[in-house]
């Protein structure tokens, strides 16, 4: 669970160490005062931002300085070129972003987007690795491997000096960290008997929350984005001593063929549990399971599945798209909304906290709505009031400040 709570953290990391905060022309040095960056707001700034640079309409119809221009004579207020010398950012929040690093802004402002889509990317592909290498090599082992890309690359992503160099250390985070996701998740599911998987399939979820949780108030804290991306990664090495005493998942033993190394574990489970199992109990049962399976290898000529006979029949078709339809809905708006907190308007980081923390009692709800009344009625219910909050929220103005609570909520 402990490596769910940093995924949290990684994945929303963006929020913070991608953000772009308030941004000016860099002036000559005659022009601009040296503490430029940290006076923002205040009458001096006013002076000499109304000398240098020209104003613009926004999308709200309102009047603000440019962000990609400034007058190309101090007593010429028609003239204008582009930021030549740089930009000067507000310090009020960060010390430091990867925008800020790399200058992201204006005509290379589209690169800043590239952050986050890479980052998914890597996850995606990910998923899709990883999972059949712990199928094929086991989770322990597979687990492991993920935890050490994710510690490498997180740690070198916080020194690399060039962007698309960065970019690529972001996606092997992505890769690493969701790999890793998979497989925790997988091996959690496999231990536990089928009475319980709701709960503790849910319960796992709740770490990822709390990482987002962790990540606000890590960030409030920690202003400069390399210090930031290093408190994220670091803890990685705890997980790293798991090698120590994770055992292999008894489940992935049993479809090996390893059934006595299977036993040894569910013995030593019962065991620490307080369950006391009767003698050749543990191998009569898997001598049973290996019969069943047997008898059903000859049924089946020893055919294997892959993901084409998730279609292959109509109804089985339409339960996948369905599903698949379901998850990419969620995962747009779960995204959606988490990585756009700051433009929900009030303070970043308890947006984000909150974002995180409404979780919890979430999942607490969706247990009991699961155990209750079902999947399919659960689904279809939370998705309804999800869609109810997100046109209700497109409702309330930006311009209104006084709204910003009940836009948040």
């Amino acid at each position: 669970c402990f490596p769910i709570l940093l995924n949290g953290m990684h994945f929303l990391a963006v929020v913070f160490i991608g953000d772009t905060p308030e941004h000016y022309c860099r002036l000559t040095e005659d022009l601009q005062p040296p503490n430029m960056d940290r006076i923002y707001g205040t009458e001096t700034w006013y002076n000499v931002m109304n000398d240098t640079i020209p104003r613009e309409k926004s999308e709200d119809g309102n009047y603000v300085y440019s962000q990609c221009e400034r007058f190309k004579y101090p007593d010429n207020k028609t003239a204008t070129e582009t930021c030549t010398d740089g930009w000067v950012y507000s310090k009020d929040q960060y010390e430091s972003t990867v925008v800020m690093t790399w200058d992201l802004v204006c005509d290379r402002k589209w690169m800043s987007k590239l952050n986050q889509a890479i980052f998914m990317l890597g996850v995606m592909s990910g998923a899709v690795v990883f999972g059949n290498l712990a199928d094929r090599f086991g989770r322990r082992k597979i687990f492991l491997v993920c935890m050490i890309g994710v510690t490498f690359s997180g740690i070198v992503n916080a020194f690399l000096p060039n962007y698309v160099v960065w970019l690529l250390f972001r996606f092997l985070v992505g890769f690493t960290s969701n790999g890793g996701y998979v497989v925790a998740f997988s091996y959690v599911m496999e231990i536990v008997g089928a009475t319980r998987r709701t709960v503790c399939g849910i319960f796992v979820q709740g770490w990822f929350a709390g990482g987002i949780m962790l990540l606000s108030l890590l960030a409030y804290f920690i202003r400069d984005w390399q210090m930031l991306q290093l408190s994220m990664t670091v803890p990685t090495l705890i997980v790293l001593g798991y090698w120590w005493f994770l055992p292999e998942s008894p489940r992935w033993l049993l479809a090996q063929g390893r059934n006595e190394e299977a036993g040894e574990l569910i013995n030593t489970y019962a065991a620490r549990n307080g369950v006391k199992l009767d003698a050749g109990f543990v191998n009569e049962a898997i001598e049973l399971h290996g019969a069943v399976d047997t008898k059903n290898e000859d049924h089946q000529s020893h055919r294997t599945y892959g993901l084409l006979d998730l279609v292959r029949t109509p109804n089985l078709r339409k339960r996948t798209l369905n599903v698949c339809f379901n998850w990419f809905v969620n995962s747009l708006v779960y995204y959606g909304l988490s990585l756009n907190t700051s433009n929900l308007g009030g303070d970043d980081y308890i947006n984000s906290f909150i974002s995180g923390a409404v979780e919890l009692p979430s999942y607490i709800v969706t247990v009991i709505l699961m155990e209750r009344i079902g999947r399919q009625k659960t689904i279809a219910g939370s998705m309804f009031i999800a869609g109810i909050g997100c046109f209700c929220t497109v409702a309330v103005p930006l311009s209104r400040k006084d709204l910003i609570p009940i836009r948040t909520t």
